[in-house]
């Protein structure tokens, strides 16, 4: 056995697969062919914000591999991962697919394994949701999970093959139009066999929709019956389906009531707002799986929930006192606009204390206890004068408040000594 293979205390290293590396170097590779692939076409209807795509593509290949590498047994990382690659894989494809026939007139190579390639982002659909339904380790939640997959699967089945046979009818025929989304004509306007085709390829969406929905109700679910760490995953999931649930309501809203008339600016600012919303899933789906940090969620989303409070409380006083120092009392502009930025600052702290109060109460109870448990302990120290007493309380204070994973009090036998040498203590394990 090599060095390189032992521990520090002699114990050999588990031996990761490299393979997630080579997978997470193509679609750097991709990720880095999708910059210049956007300037040249610059086409808003594949990417309306420069590097949206890419971001999450980048979240969901990075976690991956990570999570791979760390556990390749769970098939999690590996879903990430590849779908990683098939979202930033079928972005390139539909871009060069553009830059070939809309661009240039199909006069570039490898133009139709560019279309062929654009449809990879399909697979990459259908293995967002089996992560969820396999989180956090990798296995159906019950027995009975195996027919939901099945049905699943079957309309995956009859999806994602129904389009690619369209695109492989629509390569065959000559020409080859590409719409500006970068597909093929023939798949957004079937027409002869290919309307049967796509009648069967919608039905099959149809179901995996439907498929989505109870994977997301087994989540919500298993999340408030599960206690401890599984508690803790469940929530990291849950906080970041929470925030790319929230990210799409701009470019709901932007698609609904705006349309086409919504200036480019404002639907770049949506989809981008969008791109970092549905990055954060796959890294909390990470987080959830490593356990780095677990217990730091309810602190997170306090914190998140009394800004975003405090922020909407401040920007609505703002805006209220410079209508009524500029109209009302007509201060002029300039003064109004100052004395409501002084007062929307002198009110942030105060009002960001309370409120955090507040919502700690809420969503983060074991901050709470803790200060609670410290303050409870304070209180018995006066009281306490035998040093063993003590010590076992300060070890169980520290427990109950802070979940240690590891906790040790040495005491010395005497101040004599070069060193601070233990002579004696307790060793506390706590397994999260």
């Amino acid at each position: 056995m090599n060095a390189d293979a032992v521990g520090v205390r002699g114990q050999p290293r588990p031996r990761r697969p490299a393979l997630p590396l080579g997978l997470g170097a193509a679609a750097l590779l991709l990720i880095a062919a999708y910059g210049p692939l956007w300037a040249l076409t610059r086409d808003p209807q594949i990417d309306s914000f420069p590097g949206a795509t890419a971001l999450v593509a980048l979240a969901l290949a990075a976690v991956g591999v990570v999570v791979a590498r760390h556990e390749p047994a769970n098939p999690v990382g590996w879903l990430l991962l590849v779908g990683g690659l098939g979202v930033i894989a079928g972005t390139d494809g539909a871009l060069y697919a553009v830059l070939d026939y809309r661009l240039h007139g199909g006069r570039l190579p490898l133009g139709p394994v560019a279309v062929l390639v654009s449809w990879l982002w399909q697979p990459a659909v259908v293995l967002a949701a089996l992560v969820v339904l396999v989180f956090p380790d990798g296995h159906l939640p019950a027995p009975r999970w195996r027919w939901g997959l099945r049905g699943y699967l079957v309309a995956a089945g009859l999806w994602a093959p129904g389009t690619l046979a369209i695109t492989v009818g629509g390569l065959l025929r000559a020409p080859i139009r590409i719409d500006l989304s970068g597909d093929l004509a023939l798949v957004d306007h079937p027409r002869g066999w290919a309307v049967a085709v796509s009648t069967i390829a919608l039905v099959g969406l149809g179901l995996m929709v439907l498929g989505w929905a109870l994977f997301a109700i087994r989540a919500v679910v298993s999340w408030r019956q599960a206690t401890g760490v599984r508690r803790q995953q469940m929530t990291w999931l849950m906080s970041g389906t929470a925030l790319t649930v929230v990210s799409t309501i701009p470019v709901v809203l932007l698609g609904t009531l705006a349309a086409s008339t919504a200036p480019t600016g404002l639907v770049g600012a949506a989809t981008a707002v969008l791109s970092v919303g549905t990055a954060a899933l796959p890294v909390t789906i990470g987080v959830a799986i490593l356990r780095y940090r677990l217990y730091d969620i309810d602190r997170l989303v306090s914190r998140t929930v009394a800004y975003a409070i405090v922020t909407a409380a401040l920007a609505g006083l703002y805006f209220g006192l410079v209508a009524l120092t500029t109209r009302v009392i007509d201060l002029g502009s300039a003064l109004g606009v100052a004395a409501s930025t002084l007062a929307a600052a002198a009110l942030f702290t105060p009002l960001r204390r309370r409120l955090q109060r507040r919502v700690d109460r809420r969503f983060n109870r074991a901050g709470c206890d803790a200060d609670a448990v410290i303050a409870a302990f304070t209180g018995r120290l006066r009281d306490t004068v035998e040093l063993e007493t003590v010590r076992a309380d300060l070890v169980g204070t520290i427990a109950e408040a802070m979940e240690p994973t590891h906790l040790v009090v040495w005491l010395r036998d005497s101040p004599a000594g070069p060193g601070p040498t233990p002579a004696g203590g307790r060793d506390v394990r706590a397994t999260r």
